[in-house]
């Protein structure tokens, strides 16, 4: 009888114990974290209950046949119960999981908000390198982590990640968790200077084929649910900014940035504000630069600031000249890309300047890039056709230099006048044919490559 009333307490304690394994979070948790739980507690009560039989085993040795007995068999059901139901919870989250199994997936992600980076939150508690939950959570590292079994995508989605941080997301507000506090955000706040801000998440997408990462911008961000990739630059890149709405960002994760400088990944980036005007007249929207690279050549005296989404670019030891090669993005690719700037220039008559500066007439060739010649020029000695323009781009007045030869170029030089300097921009495509790829870039990113060179410091 003795033995039949322990055996069943041992039972009892057994089954109860998941019924003691609950949260203390305010957060209700997936079915994968209450099973975690509850057999580490499971564990934790067997362990304790193992541990005391066997003191008792130890210390009664005069003990009887029957307590030897009874000892033994509570030994056994506390080691049997829970190996039972470890066994038992595995297979069947398993099979419940919609991928058929445990998961390591990432995403990286970045949160701005009126032009500065937010901070991760830090991790809570002594032992605890994390925030969030075993299956969901980040370790102060601007990463996505999904680590186990998930039975639905929705427990993964972007508004459960920072809701098991004691954050919040929907479609028109923001609780960031940032350091150890909560910052709020909410769509049609103020930010310093009296700009009015909104939520705009974009993402980054990558094809493994192709190792392009393509951005959009999500609408239904809170149910975001990550790709199934565990290291970059395969994974997927979030960037967050709170600021004046805008179709694209310039930003990009950090690890897929180290990959685009190391040529494998590409990046391909939607149009952009402003950016359907035609390079050779009219105004160009406004560029936020405020996530831009800065670039230094110390040997060539060179600085500029450029979008985090380009590849590094390149420099050449004559003329200072930086530049490009085969720059794709969003599908449209031009051979080279170049950049350059003539400074202390005297602007008092501009056309005359660069036919001064840039067509060598002694020679009846073209200074430095080859570059310029006026109507009376076009024709050269290797046959090819050039063709110049008078525009005005963002106030700046210039000459567009179009070139038929080799190859296809165009040229942009434009006036600098508070500056005393002649900005240029150039595009070249080598192929027998003038591409539309090539006309599209121009297109889409001529007010981008207009930034950049204004940024430019020579010295």
């Amino acid at each position: 009888m003795n033995i039949l009333r322990a055996s069943a307490f041992v039972l009892l304690l057994i089954v109860a114990v998941p019924a003691l394994a609950g949260s203390d979070s305010a957060v209700s948790i997936s079915l994968a974290d209450a099973v975690r739980d509850r057999s580490i507690i499971i564990a934790l009560w067997a362990s304790a209950i193992s541990v005391t039989l066997i003191l008792i085993a130890m210390f009664a040795k005069n003990a009887s046949n029957e307590l030897k007995k009874l000892l033994f068999a509570l030994i056994a059901m506390s080691i049997v119960g829970p190996t039972g139901y470890f066994i038992w919870s595995t297979v069947s989250l398993n099979v419940q999981s919609a991928a058929n199994g445990p998961v390591h997936w990432h995403t990286d992600f970045q949160i701005y908000a009126c032009g500065e980076k937010l901070p991760p939150p830090n991790p809570k508690g002594t032992l605890s390198n994390r925030t969030g939950t075993p299956v969901l959570h980040q370790h102060a590292d601007d990463r996505l982590h999904v680590e186990g079994v998930v039975i639905e995508p929705a427990e993964i989605e972007l508004d459960r990640f920072f809701e098991v941080q004691g954050g919040t997301l929907t479609e028109s507000a923001f609780r960031v968790p940032t350091g150890d506090t909560i910052t709020t955000y909410l769509n049609g706040d103020y930010c310093p200077g009296g700009t009015q801000g909104i939520w705009n998440v974009f993402l980054y997408r990558v094809d493994e084929n192709t190792m392009t990462a393509t951005q959009t911008k999500l609408t239904d961000y809170a149910h975001y649910v990550p790709a199934p990739h565990e290291l970059p630059p395969l994974i997927d890149c979030l960037i967050f900014e709170f600021g004046p709405e805008t179709t694209y960002t310039d930003r990009l994760c950090n690890f897929h940035q180290i990959a685009v400088n190391n040529g494998e990944l590409k990046v391909e980036i939607p149009a952009k504000d402003g950016a359907g005007v035609p390079p050779a007249g009219g105004e160009q929207g406004v560029i936020d630069t405020s996530g831009w690279q800065t670039y230094r050549n110390e040997t060539h005296g060179i600085t500029f600031q450029y979008p985090a989404a380009f590849p590094k670019p390149q420099t050449t030891d004559i003329f200072k000249k930086v530049y490009w090669e085969n720059l794709s993005l969003n599908g449209a690719t031009v051979s080279e890309v170049w950049l350059y700037v003539f400074d202390n220039v005297q602007t008092d008559n501009f056309e005359s300047w660069v036919v001064r500066n840039i067509y060598d007439h002694a020679a009846d060739t073209f200074k430095e890039f080859d570059i310029y010649s006026a109507k009376k020029y076009a024709e050269t000695d290797s046959g090819g056709v050039h063709d110049v323009q008078a525009i005005t781009l963002s106030g700046f007045t210039g000459l567009h230099v179009f070139r038929e030869g080799l190859g296809w170029s165009d040229q942009y030089f434009l006036l600098d006048t508070i500056n005393q300097r002649v900005m240029m921009i150039g595009f070249s495509d080598w192929g027998s044919e003038k591409t539309s790829s090539r006309e599209d870039f121009i297109k889409l990113y001529f007010p981008t490559l207009l930034e950049i060179v204004k940024s430019f410091h020579t010295s």
